[in-house]
Parts: C-alpha cells; structure tokens; sequence
C-alpha cells in the first residue's frame, strides 16, 4: 500500500469562514472523501501554526474514507 494519496481520485476540499461571537472571523477546510466517510477527523494545530500545515497527509487519509476538518485558531 503507497503512503501517497491516488493521482487519479481527486480529494476536494471545502474552505469557509466562522464568525466567532464577537466578530473574529476563523478559517475552517475540510478534506472530503469521495463517498460516505467511514470516520470523521477534527484536527486543532499547535502553537504559530495553521490547519494547512498536514495538508500532504490529509489527503491520504481522505483517500482512505477518513474526513478531516481544520481550523484555524485564533493567535494573541
């Protein structure tokens, strides 16, 4: 079994905005399997990063029925 995700499935990704109560607005993407996920994945980022940072990984997952949903945190 690759590591690497199929060149030939696409992996589609939604990106939207949160608006947090008191205005902030977060960023959110989510990598989508191309059928119905056998699970669901929320992955929160570290310190002085971003939800993008595992993007080669989530794609693998995706390829393997696993959703995952980011989001950006808010810094200080």
């Amino acid at each position: 079994m690759s590591n690497n995700a199929p060149d030939d499935i696409p992996f589609p990704t939604e990106e939207a905005w949160f608006t947090h109560s008191d205005g902030a607005k977060i960023y959110t993407k989510t990598w989508k399997t191309t059928g119905p996920p056998k699970a669901r994945i929320v992955y929160l980022h570290g310190f002085s990063d971003h939800c993008n940072t595992c993007n080669p990984f989530f794609p693998i997952l995706a390829s393997r029925g696993v959703e995952v949903f980011g989001l950006d945190q808010r810094g200080t």
